[in-house]
Parts: structure tokens; C-alpha cells; sequence
């Protein structure tokens, strides 16, 4: 058996998959394809994928930032002290009907981009398990101890934005839906999207929507409060994260964001676009009532024509 054949079957007996960009959006599978893929990523447990994102939700939301992450740093290599992988953990049920926690991570490994993909035997998971049940011990001994003040420090950020991503949004909220329940803080989630990027990208090209973005995201930054969390959502909205004693505060900033992103130059851009979207927690809601009541209203807003438009 030769070396490279060795080294797959490793891999594979890991239960670890490589996928290798060809170009965005196409992949190809290397090496020995473990089981639990089959279970996961493939047509009825037969014929693994190379399109796993079309399998899952959770999956396809990771590729949105990895492909965001790959294309951007042809556009501006990345540098040894920047931050060069993109990664998500979460859960799928296989054809078996048992339960795989999955780890993907997209790295650039020298001129070659690469998602891997591992699924977390029960012995990690029951490492995790104990981690999880310190961590909730301390929360019971100590209420000051906030999930705000730790996750920034722990969650991996976007490599160009250098905010938080979708592939986080859950932990976040789920962190913060903990601090407005023990301390009575009153928690709201925005949505801020550029709503015309594919028109500015297909007038102008990529590059401008990029730059578009980026002057959207530096203007929102610069108006957030320290403690208000910024986190990159999909290919053309952000969403922001914060905590206040009041729901009056939510619209406040809402109409601020609006006015500051409408004053914003993007002159040589053309028309630019931009609906915000926003809800409350309440005491009936989770984490994903809580994001999906956000985002129906940002649907809302744009649906009334609620949007400012900005270079005309």
C-alpha cells in the first residue's frame, strides 16, 4: 500500500473527511470515504456527495461563510497573523437514525483550500458533556459570570469583517437569552441588509460589493456600543446583538443605524440599498423563535419597501 494510500485510510479510520476546492462551489472528496458520511452526505447511505451542504441547512449556512472566507482572500491574501479557518459544530441524524456530531473546518493550506470534516466520537462528546456541566455548576454559584463576557474571547470571527458569523449566531443568542433571563436585561437581535448586492455586483462587480459591505460594516461599528456584539449573517446582512433596560432603546438604535447608513458615502457605487429588520425576547421565546421573528420582519420591511436608498 503506498504512503498517500496509508495516510487516507488514517484519516478515514479518524472519521475525518477532506474536501478540495476546484473552484467555488465545486469540491472534490479525497481519499477513503469514512461511514458516517455515507450516513450523513449521500443518497440513501450510498454514493457519498460532493455537494454536502445540499444535505443540510446547518452545513449550507457554514458554506456561506467558508466560501465568503475563500473568495475573500483572493482578493486580499491572508497573513500569518490573521485568522485563516472558518468552523462549525453541530449535530445531524443519519439514515441510521443515530445521532453524529460533526466539526467542519474550511483552512487554506498554502495555495490550496480545503474543508474538513469530522464527526466527534462519544468519547469527546463526553468530554464535552463534562465541560458543559462545570460550566453550568459555575453559572449556578455565580451569577455575574455572563456568557457576553466569554464567548467574544472563544468565537472564531470572520476573517475580512473581523465580526462574529451565522455559523455562531445560535451560541451567541443562546449566551445572551441566558444573561436578559438571570439578570433582567432587556435583549434584542437586528437585521441590517444590503438589499440590492447582487444588482451592485452584476453593475459594478464583485469587488464593489465587497467594498459596499465593508463601508456598511464599518459604519454600523463605529456606532455600536463596546457591549453590543456585530456579527456577519449570510453574504448581505449583519445582524447585531443588545442588551438594554428598555424596548424603546431597540427602536432608537434601529432608526440611528438607519440614518447613519443612509448618510454614508457610497457615491461612486450607484443605488445602494438597506432594510433593517428587529425583534425582542420574550419570556415564550428560544433561540430560534427569537432569530426568526428578526428576520420575518426584515422580510416585512422589505416586502412594504421600507429600505433608504442611498447614491441615486
Amino acid at each position: 500500500m503506498s504512503h498517500t494510500k496509508v495516510i487516507e485510510q488514517v484519516i478515514a479510520n479518524m472519521g475525518m473527511v477532506v474536501l478540495l476546492q476546484r473552484k467555488p462551489m465545486d469540491y472534490v472528496l479525497l481519499g477513503t470515504i469514512p461511514e458516517f458520511y455515507l450516513q450523513i452526505f449521500s443518497h440513501n447511505g450510498k454514493d457519498a456527495s460532493q455537494r454536502p451542504w445540499e444535505f443540510s441547512k446547518t452545513f449550507a449556512y457554514f458554506m456561506e461563510d467558508v466560501e465568503y472566507f475563500f473568495n475573500s482572500s483572493d482578493l486580499e491574501p491572508i497573513q500569518e497573523s490573521d485568522n485563516n479557518i472558518q468552523s462549525n459544530i453541530w449535530t445531524e441524524t443519519g439514515y441510521d437514525g443515530k445521532e453524529y456530531t460533526l466539526f467542519a473546518i474550511g483552512e487554506i493550506q498554502g495555495e490550496n483550500k480545503v474543508i474538513i470534516i469530522r464527526w466527534l466520537d462519544s468519547n469527546f462528546i463526553k468530554r464535552i458533556e463534562i465541560l458543559q456541566a462545570a460550566k453550568q455548576e459555575l453559572l449556578k454559584t455565580n451569577v455575574n459570570y455572563l456568557e457576553i463576557e466569554t464567548l467574544p474571547r472563544n468565537v472564531k470571527k470572520d476573517a475580512v469583517f473581523k465580526s462574529y458569523t451565522n455559523a455562531q449566531l445560535y451560541a451567541l443568542v443562546h449566551g445572551l437569552i441566558h444573561s436578559h433571563k438571570v439578570n433582567k436585561l432587556f435583549l434584542s437581535l437586528l437585521f441590517v441588509e444590503l438589499v440590492n448586492l447582487e444588482e451592485i455586483n452584476e453593475r459594478i462587480g464583485h469587488y464593489a460589493g465587497d467594498i459596499t459591505l465593508l463601508r456598511i460594516h464599518t459604519a454600523l461599528q463605529n456606532q455600536l456600543r463596546e457591549e453590543d456584539i456585530l456579527i456577519r449573517y449570510g453574504s448581505s446582512t449583519f445582524a447585531i446583538l443588545t442588551i438594554s433596560p428598555s424596548a424603546t432603546n431597540t427602536q432608537l438604535l434601529a432608526d440611528k443605524l438607519f440614518a447613519i447608513v443612509n448618510s454614508h458615502y457610497f457615491k461612486d457605487m450607484g443605488e445602494v440599498k438597506v432594510a433593517i429588520g428587529f425583534s425582542h425576547f420574550e419570556e415564550s421565546d428560544n433561540t430560534q423563535t427569537f432569530i426568526t421573528k428578526a428576520e420575518q420582519h426584515l422580510t416585512h420591511m422589505k416586502e412594504i419597501g421600507v429600505v433608504n436608498l442611498k447614491g441615486k
